[in-house]
């Protein structure tokens, strides 16, 4: 007889496609257009036909190029060491990477914390109590309260600031579940939520912000105890400079003929879009970024009869005279090596 296994399954609200059907980034517009998905580009391939079921959003001709503040990483460390209660001295690895913990003998919980020097995004945690592995439901708070918890935290703590949107309509709640599975029929025999992180969005001059350093989660635990908090947002503001725009639906038609990115299966042959909007990108948090350009984020499903999978893509909002939407398929972009 086959024992049942256990494993766990974190549930993310984001969009993750089994294979990514995506452009590859050997080939850039120019040096203004940083290494972001939406202009990543290459040779037109074969996409699949693309349907709405939401109107597209209405932009400016011209666009902001948002100019990304530096970070002050001694004053972040010293604060962050004050608010948080780590007591050692910081680490700094060959990686970029800056470490603080509280190893004192007297401290019951062990708490660290990894710092990217290049940005001063930062993951905190309470070792050991992040998806931890139970034969028992923890006692979580519905997503009110995980709001409410949440934002009292990151008040007392002060780590909210103006360009955070708190409203708890804009917030998203994501559940980690542990699930356990007959290891013979892969039949689910019981599961149940272990965590709960409360997403706080980010806003540049009004604008949405969006990518890998765009997360600000609170993750909570048992009983309503804060374990974790990831801390990417970098901060922005409009430069003064703009771009012309490339409205939706020339966007849209670069995405079809190979230009940005869109994770979906080969069987995808329709994609239907349930948002599409309007979002600058801040890079990983491992990188430096001093200028950050908006792209169009979009999302929906596949209109499959067998499998309606959900997608995600990333297409150019802005263009310049290395990337104008005229010439696109007359000739390939011109690539970094031949600038």
């Amino acid at each position: 007889m086959t024992k049942p296994s256990l494993q766990c399954c974190v549930i993310f609200s984001l969009f993750f496609g089994s294979v990514v059907y995506a452009h590859h980034p050997g080939e850039q517009a120019d040096h203004l257009m940083p290494n972001i998905p939406a202009y990543r580009t290459s040779a037109p391939s074969e996409a699949p036909a693309i349907r709405f079921e939401v109107e597209l959003p209405k932009v400016s001709k011209r666009l902001p190029v948002m100019l990304v503040s530096a970070p002050d990483i001694g004053n972040q460390v010293e604060s962050l060491q004050k608010k948080l209660r780590l007591h050692n001295k910081p680490i700094e690895t060959r990686s970029g990477k800056i470490i603080l913990s509280n190893s004192r003998e007297n401290e019951v919980q062990q708490k660290s914390l990894i710092l990217y020097a290049a940005s001063g995004g930062f993951y905190f945690e309470h070792e050991g109590k992040v998806d931890p592995v139970t034969e028992k439901a923890l006692d979580l708070p519905d997503d009110k309260n995980a709001y409410e918890i949440a934002h009292d935290y990151l008040k007392r703590h002060e780590l909210l600031s103006d360009d955070i949107e708190t409203d708890i309509g804009q917030v998203q709640f994501s559940r980690a579940v542990l699930s356990e599975f007959d290891g013979r029929t892969g039949r689910t025999l019981r599961s149940f939520d272990t965590g709960i992180d409360v997403r706080f969005p980010q806003r540049w001059e009004g604008y949405r912000v969006t990518g890998p350093g765009s997360k600000l989660y609170v993750s909570i635990g048992d009983g309503g105890e804060v374990v974790a908090l990831t801390s990417m947002h970098r901060k922005a503001k409009a430069s003064g400079s703009s771009l012309p725009a490339i409205d939706p639906e020339s966007a849209v038609d670069l995405l079809k003929k190979g230009y940005g990115r869109m994770s979906v299966t080969p069987e995808c042959k329709t994609a239907v879009v349930t948002d599409m909007t309007l979002a600058y990108w801040s890079e990983s948090p491992k990188s430096e970024q001093r200028m950050a350009l908006p792209v169009y984020q979009i999302s929906g499903y596949c209109d499959n009869p067998e499998d309606l999978q959900s997608f995600e893509a990333f297409a150019p909002a802005v263009r310049n005279a290395a990337f104008d939407i005229r010439t696109v398929g007359e000739s390939k972009p011109r690539r970094d090596d031949e600038a």
